[in-house]
């Protein structure tokens, strides 16, 4: 009599929804995909531009980055360390060539204030794990102009 009383139950919501989903799949898919498109077309048609710029007025570090700019503006923009690595090591004519040629690009773009070059200084240690003579970090510094580089089309 139990078995009986739980056939006749009425099912959960969830269970309905689960059965109307799966009778219907082919046009619940042909929503999902109308759905995603009608997002893509408003993302495109009314999202504004990625941005890099940050601040947090009043906070201490827009303070810091304000007294930088202020006091030290070949130092205020974000710095990148570039690691070259060379199997035949950092003093090879080849790998000399090519961390010199990357360094060139970069010092003539107008972005970037201060590229310090590898073969002057010599950052390998245990500290940074990198093997003496093997390989070399070069720091780039970007400098605080908003001037954005020109799109490519």
């Amino acid at each position: 009599m139990a078995a009986r009383k739980a056939a006749t139950a009425t099912p959960s919501t969830l269970e309905r929804w689960a059965r109307f989903t799966h009778r219907r799949r082919g046009t619940i898919l042909g929503l999902w995909v109308v759905a995603v498109a009608v997002l893509m077309f408003g993302m495109r048609q009314y999202g504004g531009e990625f941005t890099g710029d940050f601040s947090l007025p009043g906070s201490e570090s827009q303070r810091a980055l304000d007294l930088l700019e202020g006091r030290f503006p070949a130092r205020a923009g974000a710095e990148a360390d570039l690691l070259f690595k060379d199997a035949r090591g950092m003093n090879a004519p080849e790998a000399k060539a090519v961390a010199d040629q990357v360094i060139s690009e970069l010092a003539a773009n107008e972005l970037i204030a201060e590229v310090e070059s590898p073969m002057r200084i010599r950052h390998s240690s245990p500290a940074t794990g990198l093997s003496p003579g093997r390989s070399s970090v070069s720091t780039a510094a970007r400098t605080t102009s908003t001037a954005r580089p020109p799109k490519k089309s």
